[in-house]
């Protein structure tokens, strides 16, 4: 997580979050870039902080019921964040929707400093 000065006048957006997957598809690195001003002042700079924090965790934008993973960071985590967290978390590295295991469960590990991680792209 880092501010950054003038990030908003450039993008437009007050904060980016970012992850690293794996070639197995786990997550396994997290970037949070914040627009400095807002980040120290904004009235919903916790709840920015917080939709960062999930997109640096591997989550995406939640349409369709009330998440703090909504397009518009404005909500607490709601009981249903706290679920899918929970069912997320149970899962093993590589699962995929509709819930589909890999073949074998592992341990994902990191070497060197970012060797054979991509990127996602930034996401508001």
């Amino acid at each position: 997580m880092a501010r950054f000065r003038g990030l908003r006048a450039a993008t437009g957006f007050l904060a980016y979050g970012r992850w690293a997957s794996a070639s197995d598809g786990s997550v396994s690195a997290g970037l949070i870039y914040l627009d400095e001003a807002y980040d120290r002042t904004g009235a919903n700079r916790q709840h920015v902080r917080m939709h960062e924090l999930g997109h640096a965790l591997g989550y995406s934008h939640v349409e369709g019921r009330v998440s703090v993973m909504n397009a518009q960071p404005r909500y607490e985590p709601t009981a249903f964040d706290r679920d899918v967290g929970v069912l997320a978390f149970q899962r093993p590295p590589g699962n995929r929707a509709p819930d589909v295991d890999p073949p074998a469960t592992y341990v994902a590990s990191l070497t060197g400093h970012g060797d054979g991680l991509t990127w996602s792209t930034p996401v508001p």
